[in-house]
């Protein structure tokens, strides 16, 4: 694994719009970065199909990576945010 300073995590992220949507276990989306409105623990849907947990995400988060879904299992955080790029 990278030291800390070795990483770069950065997305650039000019969308035309975003859009609200609710967790689902069934619903896929076009990568996108999401944005995470009310605080909680994210269960996403990387590119791979794999899964990864977020926890303790605060309220006005901005998530630094790619994600086709946002699963209902596991998921406490709401009022999600996806972008249109």
């Amino acid at each position: 694994m990278k030291e800390e300073s070795q990483l770069n995590i950065g997305i650039d992220l000019q969308a035309e719009n975003g859009v609200n949507v609710s967790k689902s276990d069934s619903v896929v989306y076009r990568a996108t970065p999401i944005f995470v409105g009310t605080a909680g623990n994210v269960t996403v849907v990387n590119q791979d199909g794999t899964t990864c947990i977020f926890k303790n995400i605060a309220n006005g988060t901005f998530l630094p990576v790619l994600v086709t879904g946002i699963k209902s299992t596991g998921t406490t955080a709401s009022d999600f945010v996806v972008f249109n790029q």
